[in-house]
């Protein structure tokens, strides 16, 4: 994913052979609600260890640095945002108007659930392999 590349430094690609399970202590999940033409929400699951190098990579900082200000939740919401903000233009085009509300932190089962239970015909998911990291990552409409 394009935002991964630009805005946190992080390599992205699809898995080989799949997404491996991320440790139920390690994981840190989220999720972004918007409203426009069609609303939903942005749902978010990955490891805690990713989201500390995507917020170091962000702050240009080393991820074992003292005192750096954002934590790997706020860079979770961070990348929620950017990713929000970038896909929602690429489906609906530059001229619908979309509130992008505050980012969340949601518990790893309510997402992964959310995201399973979602009708096919109203989602878009993706697995992906982020710097080494698993990431699973949904665009579910409500309308």
């Amino acid at each position: 994913m394009r935002i991964f590349e630009e805005a946190a430094f992080a390599l992205s690609e699809p898995p080989e052979g799949g997404v491996e399970q991320i440790d139920a202590e390690r994981v840190i999940s989220g999720a972004v609600d918007f409203n426009g033409p069609f609303s939903g929400t942005l749902v978010m699951v990955t490891s805690k260890d990713l989201a500390a190098t995507v917020a170091a990579n962000m702050l240009g900082v080393d991820e074992c640095e003292a005192g750096a200000e954002v934590t790997p939740k706020d860079a979770l919401g961070e990348i929620l945002n950017m990713i929000c903000g970038n896909l929602l233009p690429a489906i609906a085009g530059s001229g619908p108007e979309f509130r992008i509300e505050a980012p969340r932190e949601i518990a790893a089962a309510d997402a992964t659930s959310l995201m399973a239970d979602w009708p096919e015909d109203y989602k878009i998911a993706a697995k992906l392999c982020i710097e080494g990291s698993p990431a699973e990552i949904a665009l579910l409409v409500s309308n």
